[in-house]
């Protein structure tokens, strides 16, 4: 039996690339690093997005709409052994993210427009994915970055900081984008990302400083589709 998505409160600043050493700093001090980072503290994430002909993914960030969600595939440190269908659905409860690991082989097949091999994995995302792709959504850019994470058991608290990120209209191949990509941040700014369950600890806000961050509602997804 499928475990019950859980909501999670989400929070996104809009911070320096100095902002990024001396929070970085102060937090590998005090609370773990993520388990899968590399030896410097950081892993890639590229992200290949899907939307439907109307863009109505791209149109429901843009307009702020309350209730949304979208598809996309995840891979994990250029490890073509970590890539993940991903559903992200946000409300006023908060965030979910549901996914379903797939292999490149089933990727490159998905991507060629072949994709009834969704309907023999045991998986509600794949079934939804598979509806969903039925319907018209397709590949449309792809976003890809370098991330610092953290993680603090006491409130369920994940702590993310992206950079050097780009953006990429697909061209068919996910693996080898045909061009440098278009940065979607000024002078090395970055995204701090903040997420938690049912609440976020004292000593972790007065460590992070929020006070003194300007707090954004950031999509990588649309400002990249902005830019291309």
């Amino acid at each position: 039996m499928e475990q019950k998505p859980v909501y999670r409160h989400e929070e996104k600043y809009l911070i320096t690339a100095a902002d990024r050493i001396v929070l970085s700093s102060r937090l590998n001090a005090v609370i773990s690093r993520d388990l899968n980072t590399d030896p410097d503290g950081t892993y890639r994430i590229r992200s290949l997005y899907f939307d439907d002909p109307e863009n109505s993914a791209f149109h429901d960030s843009l307009d702020g709409v309350y209730r949304k969600q979208k598809y996309r595939i995840r891979m994990y440190n250029n490890n073509s052994e970590m890539i993940f269908i991903e559903k992200k659905i946000k409300s006023d409860k908060g965030g979910i993210k549901l996914r379903e690991k797939i292999s490149a082989t089933e990727l490159r097949s998905l991507t060629n427009g072949n994709y009834d091999f969704l309907l023999n994995k045991d998986s509600a995302v794949c079934r939804d994915f598979y509806s969903a792709l039925r319907c018209g959504i397709r590949p449309v850019s792809i976003v890809d970055y370098r991330r610092t994470a953290f993680f603090s058991q006491a409130g369920n608290v994940r702590i993310t900081i992206d950079d050097e990120i780009r953006s990429f209209a697909f061209s068919g191949n996910f693996f080898d984008p045909s061009s440098s990509g278009v940065n979607l941040t000024d002078k090395g700014q970055c995204i701090l990302e903040i997420k938690y369950d049912a609440f976020l600890p004292d000593h972790i806000k007065k460590l992070i400083g929020i006070r003194d961050m300007f707090r954004c509602g950031f999509s990588k997804y649309s400002t990249g589709r902005n830019t291309l």
